[in-house]
Order: structure tokens, then C-alpha cells, then sequence
């Protein structure tokens, strides 16, 4: 594979309750800037008993993938690299959706779990933050990737959708849905993760995960005076107390902890269930939260690391508009 000459170029990542693109632009001196955009589809896109997504989740996921494929055009993006993840994994039509959403992105690279964890967990380690052994954690709508070494991944299906469709039965989870919620990924925990593994730090992710917690902390009642967007860090404590503020709440006043994204809010809670519980298995005393994602790590390999990027079986195509 040739080397990507594009100095910008859009990650479209197809995931359980929404469609995202990273547009990512590569300055003259190497720095990468990044614009995010995402299209809900929420529950028109599960699977549903069959396996299959629906007609319906069909159409929803084409609209989304049409509206991100003009904004890419309009932001001069023309080369593109695409995935999936949990929903085409499972899904018994997901070559359906594939070969529908072919003619706008081309191929589209359906990742495994192993894959996206180390994705992830590779962009993480070049945070500034991740100094001596870490342990990352990347928190989708369908499965989680924890990884804690450069080949030791491990990814179950406790995802911020995937728990709400599996133990939640309306739009906020009561105290027995959630106690189940956290015995779940226990098991998970203790099931996946080796007995003695010890990290003092967790990186914490993804894709606005970083703008949701600066944001939250400072909106939350004890908050005025943090500001995590000079440090970056924060404590499991602080975590703890902000989790349980947000579970205290009714759900019209969950739109102040993230204004910028309030359909965020809704699964906040589980996002911050799973990290909070990895850090009492691994004795982890803080969490570094971050907007770096499996999608802006592919877009830095493909500015950069072509070859490696060839090698996980994904390619740079050109984009056509839905």
C-alpha cells in the first residue's frame, strides 16, 4: 500500500447507538487537529430477537451514514477509512448493511474485539498522561476493551446500550437494574482479567469521554473549583461522588452535567459503572479520561503508519456521498 499523501481524512466508525466521523486534519509540522460528528440511532439500530437488524434500523443507519458522508464532503474530506464494531459483529444481516453502505465508504474493515482494544490502547499510551504501566478502557453502546499490555486485550458485552437493553426497562435504570448492571460486569471482571494484575492509572475512553468529565465535575454540586482540563486526572473518589450525584438526579437534570451532548447522559451512568468497578479490581487510585478514540488512532495511522494501518486488513478509499 502506497503511502497516504491526504492531509486530511474521515474515520467513519458504525457503531450500536450511533454513527460517528472523526475528520482528521494533519498540519505541516505533523500536529493532527480533529473534528467529531455523530448521528444517534439509538434503538432503531439493535439487533433484535432474530439477530437481524431490522428494515427499519436499516434505513435509520443509511441516513446517518448519508448525513456524515456530507459533512465529510463539506469539510474537503474525499479519502476515508471505515469500521464497525459491535452491531455488524453480531448481526446475522450485518453483510446486508455492509454491502449497502459499500457504494459511500467502500470497504468497511469489521474490527474484532482484540483489535479495536489494542487500537485503542495504543492511541492512549500517547497521551502525555500515560506514563509507566497502564490499563486502558475503551466504553462502547455494545461491548467493552480493556487492555493493559501491548497484546493483552480483553472485550464482553457491557456497553453502555448493551446494558440498557439487557437489564434497564425504562429510560433510567432503577437501583435494582443498576446493582445487576454491576454484578454483571463483576463477573466479566473477575472471569477476563488476570488476579494479581495492578494499575495505579486507567485511561479512560472514548471520543468526548475527556469533554463529558471536565464538564460533569464542574457542573456537579462540589465542583466550582476543579478543573480537570489542566490535569486531566481524577481520583476514583471524585468519580465515585460524581456518579452517584448524576444517579441522584431526574432525568431532566441530566441536560446541565454535559450540555453539549445530552443524549450522552443516558448511558453516562454505565460508562462510568464499568470504569469505576475495573478500578477497584486492579487498585487503580486515579482515571485519566480522554477524547482519543479507536477512531482518531486510525487516522493517525493512516497520515502516518500506512503500512500498519494495510496490515490490520484496513484501506484508505475515496469517498462517495449518500
Amino acid at each position: 500500500m502506497k503511502a497516504c499523501k491526504q492531509e486530511v481524512i474521515g474515520v467513519f466508525d458504525l457503531g450500536s447507538a450511533r454513527m460517528k466521523l472523526t475528520i482528521a486534519v494533519r498540519g505541516p509540522t505533523g500536529e493532527f487537529t480533529f473534528e467529531r460528528f455523530k448521528e444517534e440511532t439509538g434503538n432503531s439500530g439493535k439487533i433484535d430477537s432474530s439477530g437481524m437488524i431490522s428494515n427499519e434500523g436499516l434505513t435509520s443507519i443509511l441516513r446517518a451514514v448519508g448525513k456524515l458522508s456530507r459533512i465529510a464532503a463539506e469539510h474537503g474530506c474525499s479519502a476515508v477509512v471505515s469500521i464497525s464494531t459491535d452491531i455488524l459483529r453480531r448481526a446475522k444481516n450485518g453483510h446486508v448493511v455492509l454491502n449497502q453502505l459499500g457504494d459511500a465508504l467502500g470497504s468497511i474493515c469489521v474490527l474484532n474485539p482484540k483489535l479495536e482494544g489494542l487500537i485503542f490502547y495504543h492511541t492512549a499510551r500517547l497521551i502525555p498522561l500515560a506514563k509507566g504501566p497502564i490499563c486502558s478502557i475503551d466504553v462502547g453502546g455494545g461491548s467493552v476493551q480493556i487492555a493493559w499490555d501491548d497484546s493483552s486485550v480483553v472485550s464482553f458485552a457491557a456497553g453502555t446500550f448493551r446494558l440498557e437493553q439487557e437489564f434497564q426497562k425504562y429510560s433510567i435504570a432503577s437501583e435494582k437494574e443498576f446493582q445487576l448492571m454491576a454484578n454483571y460486569i463483576e463477573q466479566e471482571l473477575k472471569k477476563s482479567l488476570p488476579d494479581n494484575l495492578r494499575r495505579k492509572s486507567i485511561i479512560f475512553g472514548s471520543n468526548c469521554m475527556l469533554d463529558f468529565v471536565s464538564s460533569a465535575i464542574r457542573a456537579s454540586s462540589n465542583g466550582l473549583n476543579d478543573d480537570i482540563r489542566n490535569s486531566s486526572v481524577v481520583s476514583v473518589n471524585r468519580l465515585r461522588e460524581l456518579l452517584q450525584e448524576i444517579r441522584n438526579q431526574p432525568p431532566n437534570s441530566f441536560a446541565k452535567y454535559f450540555p453539549a451532548n445530552p443524549q450522552f447522559m443516558l448511558g453516562a451512568d454505565k460508562a462510568l459503572l464499568n470504569v469505576l468497578l475495573l478500578a477497584s479490581h486492579v487498585c487503580a487510585e486515579s482515571v485519566i479520561p480522554t477524547n482519543e478514540s479507536v477512531g482518531t488512532g486510525i487516522a493517525r495511522l493512516a497520515l502516518t503508519k500506512p503500512e500498519v494501518l494495510s496490515s490490520f486488513n484496513m484501506r484508505v478509499e475515496t469517498l462517495k456521498v449518500l
